[in-house]
Parts: structure tokens; C-alpha cells; sequence
């Protein structure tokens, strides 16, 4: 109730504020106050040849298409709080109702009508459009009595009920095809209905989307029937791929709170493409999310973002024009405003005596349908400038031009009317440069005017800090780091913010850092052992970037320093290191000592896109090139890696950096051990080692390991065998400053696919050791590491030799046991095939230990430069008893080294 005490003294105000100034729509009562439901259905009939009237216009005569064939009837069908469903005809601009149906028991809350390919597909539509033609044949109406019926068109006759629910029905929309229908409501998921039009439309669930916020308020299918989007009560937009249902994306805070049963909600709106979503915002602004990334893209400025034309509350619903060069938006202060969508700029705008909850484009007019919450349905003629394209005119598919409406003409005429077009290019093509330079030579030459809108491409990943974490809603603090060692957090002021530095082990530290006051406005920070590096983005010409180095403890005084990078060289991330501190900017990767001595730097080859470092290890994240499609609908970005060693300036390895398709990077660092580790936001986590001449491997998958679909994984750190994570169950997927996060340790997992399920947990056990082993040996480390991993695989490889044995795999167990490393392992190996009575087995394992014996004696002897004669020993076919061939070779050479050395010591 305070609630709404509130939002009504804010609607007061906006409405003295704003509304006064706006054109007022006239609404007829169509319903009684409550939940509306609106939507437009095309019914084709058959016309007579037209013959132009006296005071008609061309463009009226033109609408029926001219001369015989079909034509298009328009039919606005709505819904509301009086139980009825109204089919009100275009000839009374929608205001008298033709066929009333009162089959509801309670309140209906949504409507949906289909569009299929129409019979005459060859006819021109009204709106001049040549080829495939849509029109309707079923309609569905949800109600809060729980059933979703369904109803032929033009009969308004009752077919089916499509499905029930266990509580109130809120939101419906049609697939592309038209024989597929979505339902939602205040149940827990998102119902796909698909009818069967063979058997007497007949109706089954397809399948269910689990939803994770609560009451489904809208729905709509993207034009290609690939994804199914949603928001609910709670604003939280979700986003599932149709054909498997898999959640795409779960994003919560971001459109305005609704009750569930207020006539209000966020409607969304896809562009008649698919590129992007419309969803209203929480501020009065519109968000166009892109495809695929589900990025913002751009959006739709308010009233507090300086539009004076910008709705001053909560948007409540966004319709996108049949063309997609337009939307219109309604909101809590009473205000309806068309947009360019190209300019992101208001074209026009009208007031309303309610809120407007429901809307719909003409689909070939130039006109908006509108329904209020007080039942009340509006209509908006002409809401775009006849001096710009109409809203109605989609291009066709065959066609690069469609002619639109001059401001002297209704609709041009034939030869030597001026035209506009409209071309859909994408920017960075070459086609799209040939296209914009005939554009410009045709408005050099003949005067007309080309209107160009850009498909924007695939979008670079932005630089990131590891550990960091953006705004929440309704919060001011946020992490600019978190790691193992502890976490740097800023709050904001008024003023200015304020930044701290906390670690999780107090113990660790014999002071507390101070808190510090920030003048600068960092966003950037990274926490090293020794001390925070921090960065501020540059706000222009005379607001540089500044880099800060604080030390944790110091014997001097004045150990912090500071630097201003030139105006244009922005810092886009940072690291600290044990002995050093390092920038990167959009050029170049600035390294600095801990004292702030500048010690290198080094051009980068491609946009930085993170950095990370480990004592005296530097890694550097960028675009090895543009983003690039998959084929399967996705777009993977081209990453490449540098790995240095500050200490020796070195370069130690570089290459590509592996990502999952469709993905980005979400987290780059190193393990407890050294090992350079990076993870996607698909959760795959993958550790670079110089096995197979330096590959990424797989070392967890978060999806494997989730417990609910909601659930994320913040990583924070690895060891050598757990990741440590932040476990979040909002669709944020990061942590927030307070209440402090938890971290919580899992078990790293490969996803080994192998012939014995059973046995996964020893072969990836194995595989680890393995990796470190060979890791531990290419550093040449002394031998005393590599016995505790070895003596561990030896006894992995003991458990999966006698799994092998047990399931009649003799040689498997042959295989396994030519991989162990301790003279002693083997003689195990050779007891547990006597137990089990493998007398076959046991030969060959003996014959493996005499072979193990020489090749221990010869290299005790064997000088150091011929020890890769050895080597053929020591692989699993030179020692296989069975590969006779290659054994006695090898002992042949071996034995002639032998005499060799003896003899040269006789002499």
C-alpha cells in the first residue's frame, strides 16, 4: 500500500509536469478496468477492380491493391476485466465491436493472434509489399479462470481449449508459423502448445520452460522462431532456445517491478529481423539487447538521461514497428512517444488520462492501437511524419528499394516522383561500402534520398579486471578485485567514492590498510602480495587516465607513486605482479617496477582484452582478430595470449587462447601452482600446459556441476585439485560487497568420456597427476617433486589395472601397466595377475620388469648423450613383449653400446 501511495504521487507529478505539454489521445470505453489483452488479426478478402473516386487519394486507392485478386481486411481483436472478447472492424476505426464471445468465467488477461503464409502469396499486401503475405486463421485468448482457448478467425467460433492451468494465465504469443503457442502465467514455467492442424487442431505440451522469476507478464517469439523471450512480475528477462529448451539468458532487475495482477507490465518487442530485443528498463529507459550476445547495444534515453522528450517513469510497454525503424513506448507518467530507433531520438509524442498498458502497430498503416488500464481503447492515426519512411512499408526480399510516402503525396505515383529507400546493410562488408557509394552517387545525380540503416557486426569483447564486478541495482558498492588473497571494494558518494582493501586471512596482515578517498574515480584495480594497483578511465581531454600504486607496508616513506598517461592512451586494465605492476592501455603494455621505475614497454598486436599475474609471470589477454560465426548461429571471439617472465625478460609461451563456441572470457588467472587457468562464461575452465607442445586443457566444466540452471560460478581461484568459487543464484552472476560472499571449494573434473563409466573418477585423477608431472618436469625441477606424483599414479594405475583384469581386459591391463613408473609398482602389477590367475599377463609383465632391469643397468652406464636409444626402451612398445621386433632391436643396440664403453675402458 505504500507501494502505491507513492507511485501515485509520482504519477501526479509527472503528469503535471510533462503530460500539459503533450497532445491528449481521445480513448472510447472498450472495457472495464483491469487487465487488457490486444492484438491485431488479417483476414484476406476477395476485391473487385478499383476504380479511383473523386477526392480519393492514390494512396487510399493503391491500399486494396488495385484491380482484382485479394485484398487484406484488418481486424483489432481485444480483451478485458468484463469477461468479453471484441472483435471490432476497421471501418469504424475500431470502435464498434462486430463479434462479441463471452466464454471466460473470469477476467481475460491476453490475447494472441497467428500469422500464416496467405493462399495468394503472388498479391501485393496493402502496404505495397510484394511476395509472401500473412494472414490469420486462430486467435487465443488466457484467462485468470486458467484455460487458454482457442478460436478460428473471421468465425470467432471456439475450437479447443489449447491448455489448462493451475493458476491465472497472463501472457500468450504465436510462433512464426503460426502453429505453435507459448502461454505463461502465475505457474512456475512456460508452456509450448503446439496444435496439430491434421487432427482437428488438437493440442499437445511440447515442452515446459522453467521460468526463474515469478508470474510471466510477457512473452514473445523472435521472428525466426529460435528463441522464446520473457519478462516477469519481478522484471526478470529470461531468454530459451525453442527447440531445446536451454536457458540463453536469465537476467533479473531489468524492467520495473509489476504486481502480478496490475494491468501494467513490461511488455517487450523483437525487431522484425531479430537483431534485437526491446525491454523496457526500470528508469523510464529502453534497452536493445543484441542477438545471440544478449548484449545491450544501445537503448532508448529518459528523462534523467537529459531526453526532454524521454519518459519520466517506468516504462510499461515497447512496440517495434513492422519495419523495425520505429518503437513505440508507453510509461507510468501517462505519456505515449514514438521513436527513431536509428537516432535514438523522439519523433512525436502524446498523452494519455490512464496509463497506457497495451499497444500494437497497424500492420499496414500508419497508425498504433492502444489499450489503458482502465479498459479504455485508443487510436493513434499518423504517429509518424508522413515526411519519413512509414512504419508500414517492409522491404522485400527480392527488392532493394521500397518506394514510401513523400510529404505532398499520400503514396508517389509512377515515373518521375521522387522516392525514398531504404537498404538494410551490414557496416563492415565490402557489399555494404559498394551499396553506400551507389547510395550517395544516385543522391549526387538525381536528388533522392538514400535512408541506410547499419546492421551493427559481431562486437569485440570489452577489456575486463578478473575479479571485478559491475553495479548492482540499487547499490553503490562494488568489487573492483577478488581473489584468494582478499578483495578491493569501492563505494560511491555524492562526491566522491571511497575504496577498500580486506583480506580473508586478518592474521596474514600485521596492520589494517586505511581506507582511501578517491578523488580520481578508479573503476580498475588488481590485488598483488605486496601491494593494489589501481586505474581510472579516461573522461576526457583534460580527465586523463591516472594509475596508483599503494604498497601494503613499506620501510620508506612516500613508497605509493602515481601516473597520468596522455590524453588518447587510456589504461583498459591492470595487474600486479610480486615484483612489478603493468598497464595496458589501447596501444601498448606498459610494465613498471614496484617502486614506479618504468622497466618495458611492449606494443600490443590486437585490443587488450585482460591481464593476470603470478610472482613474475605476466600474461597478456587480446584480439587476435574479429569475432567470427560458428555456424551454429553463435559467435566466438579470436583471442591470443602472451605469456612473459618479468624477472628474465623472456617471453615463455604464446598462442591462441581456447574459448567455447559462442562464448566470452569471464576469468583469467593462475592456480596455486603456477598453472595459467581461464574460464568462459559457458563455465569451462581450461589450464594451459606444455604437454602436446603447449595445449589447453579441460579442467572443469561448471555446467556439469550445477545443482539448478540458476546457478553460477564467480571463480575466484584454482588449486591443483579444487576450484574455489563464489556460488551465486542470481541471474547477475556475480557477487555483492555485502552481505560478504562465500567461497566454496569443488572438485576439479576433465570431462573424460571413456568405455567404463566407473572408472572416469581414477582416469581423470590420473590425467591430473600427469599433467603436473610433465608440468613439474619442464621446469626442471629437482626429482625430489616428481616421486610424491609418480608414487600417486602408480597407484591410480594399480586400481585401473585390476579393474581391467577383473573385466577380462588383458590387454588394457598390459597397456596400464606399462605406464607405471616404480620398478616396485611392477612387481604389484605381476603379484595381482598371478592372484587372479592370469598366467598370459603375468609372462608379459615379467618380461616388461627384465626389460625395466637392462634399461636401468645400461643407463647407469650409457653415456648421457646416448641416452635416447634408451628412450625406445622406455615407451610402451619397446618394452611390449609382444612387439618382438622393436624389443630386440632396441636391446641389440643397447648391448653393443655396452661392449663400446667396456672397451674404451680397457683401453
Amino acid at each position: 500500500e505504500k507501494r502505491e501511495r507513492e507511485r501515485e504521487r509520482e504519477r501526479s507529478a509527472m503528469v503535471g509536469s510533462s503530460a500539459e505539454d503533450a497532445t491528449r489521445l481521445d480513448f472510447s470505453h472498450g472495457h472495464l478496468a483491469g487487465q487488457t489483452g490486444l492484438a491485431f488479426a488479417l483476414e484476406e478478402h476477395k476485391k473487385e477492380r478499383n476504380i479511383k473516386k473523386e477526392g480519393e487519394s492514390e494512396r487510399e486507392r493503391k491500399g486494396g491493391g488495385g484491380g482484382g485478386g485479394t485484398k487484406t481486411k484488418t481486424t483489432l481483436i481485444t480483451g478485458g476485466a468484463d469477461c468479453l472478447t471484441c472483435l471490432r472492424t476497421e471501418e469504424s476505426g475500431f470502435k464498434n465491436t462486430d463479434t462479441e464471445i463471452n466464454d471466460h468465467e473470469e477476467v481475460i488477461t491476453c490475447l494472441a493472434a497467428n500469422a500464416i503464409a496467405s493462399s495468394s502469396s503472388s498479391s501485393s499486401s496493402a502496404n505495397g509489399r510484394k511476395g509472401l503475405q500473412r494472414r490469420t486463421d486462430l486467435f487465443a485468448t488466457g484467462s485468470e479462470d486458467r484455460f487458454v482457448k482457442l478460436y478460428t478467425f473471421p468465425d470467432a467460433v471456439f475450437e479447443t481449449n489449447a491448455t489448462r492451468f493451475e493458476l491465472p494465465v497472463r501472457a500468450l504469443d504465436f510462433a512464426p508459423g503460426g502453429r505453435t503457442l507459448a502461454c505463461g502465467g502465475d505457474d512456475e514455467g512456460i508452456r509450448i502448445v503446439e496444435i496439430d492442424y491434421e487432427d482437428d487442431k488438437s493440442c499437445k505440451v511440447l515442452r515446459t520452460l522453467r521460468t526463474a522469476g515469478r508470474s510471466i507478464k510477457s512473452i514473445r517469439w523472435d521472428p525466426e522462431g529460435a528463441f522464446v523471450a520473457a519478462v516477469s512480475a519481478d522484471g526478470t528477462l529470461q531468454i530459451w532456445k525453442a527447440e531445446s529448451g536451454e536457458v540463453a539468458l536469465t537476467k533479473r532487475g531489468v524492467a520495473h517491478r509489476f504486481d502480478k495482477s496490475s494491468p501494467n507490465c513490461a511488455h517487450i518487442s523483437w525487431q522484425h529481423e531479430g537483431i534485437f530485443l526491446a525491454v523496457p528498463g526500470t528508469s523510464g529507459d529502453v534497452l536493445f539487447l543484441e542477438r545471440l550476445s544478449w548484449e545491450e547495444e544501445f537503448s532508448l534515453p529518459s528523462a534523467a538521461d537529459g531526453e526532454k522528450l524521454g519518459h519520466t517513469g517506468a516504462v510499461t510497454c515497447v512496440e517495434l514497428s513492422p519495419n523495425g525503424l520505429y518503437a513505440a513506448t508507453s510509461g507510468l507518467d501517462r505519456r505515449i512517444v514514438v521513436w527513431n530507433v536509428k537516432d535514438q531520438k523522439p519523433i512525436a509524442t502524446r498523452a494519455s488520462d490512464a496509463v497506457v498498458c497495451n499497444m500494437r502497430w497497424h500492420p499496414n498503416q500508419n497508425a498504433l492501437s492502444l489499450m489503458d488500464e482502465e479498459g479504455n481503447v485508443g487510436h493513434w492515426e499518423s504517429p509518424v511524419d508522413t515526411s519519413l519512411p512509414d512504419p508500414a512499408f517492409v522491404e522485400d526480399e527480392e527488392e532493394d528499394t521500397v518506394p514510401v510516402r513523400e510529404a505532398s503525396e499520400a503514396f508517389p505515383a509512377d515515373k518521375g516522383e521522387k522516392k525514398k529507400k531504404m537498404t538494410i546493410v551490414e557496416s563492415d562488408s565490402e557489399e555494404s561500402e559498394d551499396i553506400l557509394g551507389a547510395a550517395a552517387a544516385e543522391v549526387a545525380v538525381t536528388g533522392r534520398e538514400q535512408h541506410t540503416l547499419r546492421i551493427a557486426p559481431p562486437k569485440l569483447q570489452k577489456a575486463f579486471q578478473p575479479g571485478a564486478t559491475p553495479l548492482a541495482p540499487n547499490s553503490q558498492r562494488r568489487f573492483l578485485a577478488y581473489n584468494m588473497d582478499g578483495y578491493i571494494s569501492t563505494m560511491r558518494g555524492s562526491d566522491f567514492s571511497s575504496i577498500e582493501v580486506v583480506f580473508h586471512d586478518v592474521s596474514s596482515r600485521s596492520s589494517r590498510i586505511p581506507t582511501l578517498t578517491d578523488y580520481y574515480g578508479f573503476e580498475m584495480g588488481a590485488l598483488g602480495p605486496r601491494g593494489t594497483i589501481l586505474a581510472s578511465p579516461e573522461r576526457g581531454p583534460e580527465s586523463p587516465s591516472v594509475l596508483m600504486y599503494r604498497p601494503f607496508e613499506s620501510w620508506a616513506v612516500g613508497s605509493e607513486w602515481t601516473c597520468t598517461f596522455p590524453s588518447g592512451e587510456e589504461v583498459k586494465a591492470v595487474t600486479v605482479g610480486t615484483s612489478f605492476a603493468a598497464a595496458a592501455t589501447m596501444n601498448f603494455l606498459r610494465v613498471y617496477s614496484l617502486a614506479g621505475s618504468p622497466r618495458m614497454i611492449l606494443s600490443i598486436p590486437g585490443p587488450v582484452v585482460a591481464l593476470a599475474a603470478n610472482e613474475s609471470w605476466l600474461a597478456l589477454i587480446y584480439h587476435e582478430a574479429g569475432p567470427v560465426h560458428d555456424g551454429n548461429g553463435s559467435c566466438s571471439q579470436k583471442l591470443a595470449f602472451h605469456l612473459y617472465d618479468v624477472s628474465s625478460e623472456n617471453q615463455i609461451a604464446s598462442g591462441p587462447l581456447c574459448l567455447s563456441p559462442g562464448s566470452e572470457l569471464e576469468w583469467v588467472g593462475f592456480s596455486e601452482e603456477g598453472i595459467f587457468t581461464t574460464c568462459d562464461n559457458q563455465g569451462c575452465i581450461r589450464g594451459y600446459f606444455e604437454s602436446y607442445g603447449g595445449s589447453w586443457v579441460p579442467l572443469f566444466s561448471s555446467k556439469d556441476s550445477r545443482k539448478a540452471e540458476t546457478e553460477h560460478h564467480y571463480i575466484v581461484g584454482l588449486s591443483q585439485k579444487e576450484v574455489f568459487c563464489v556460488i551465486t543464484k542470481s541471474a547477475n552472476h556475480f557477487p555483492q560487497v555485502v552481505p560478504r560472499p562465500i567461497i566454496t571449494n569443488m572438485p576439479l573434473q576433465i570431462p573424460i568420456v571413456c568405455d567404463d563409466p566407473g572408472s572416469k573418477v581414477l582416469q581423470d585423477s590420473y590425467m591430473q597427476t600427469k599433467l603436473r608431472h610433465h608440468q613439474i618436469q619442464c621446469s626442471h625441477a629437482a626429482t625430489s617433486q616428481l616421486m610424491p606424483l609418480e608414487t600417486q599414479m602408480d597407484k591410480t594405475l594399480m586400481k585401473l589395472i585390476h579393474a581391467a583384469i577383473k573385466g577380462d581386459q588383458l590387454e588394457k591391463g598390459f597397456e596400464l601397466a606399462s605406464c607405471l613408473n616404480l620398478q616396485r609398482s611392477l612387481q604389484g602389477a605381476l603379484k595381482l595377475a598371478n592372484v587372479m590367475r592370469k598366467r598370459v599377463l603375468a609372462e608379459k609383465i615379467t618380461t616388461l620388469i627384465q626389460n625395466r632391469e637392462a634399461l636401468i643397468q645400461v643407463q647407469h652406464e650409457m653415456p648421457v648423450h646416448n641416452h635416447s636409444q634408451v628412450s625406445e626402451l622406455q615407451s610402451p612398445v619397446g618394452m611390449e613383449a609382444g612387439n618382438t621386433k622393436s624389443r630386440d632391436s632396441a636391446l641389440v643396440k643397447v648391448k653393443e653400446e655396452k661392449e663400446n664403453v667396456f672397451s674404451r675402458k680397457r683401453s
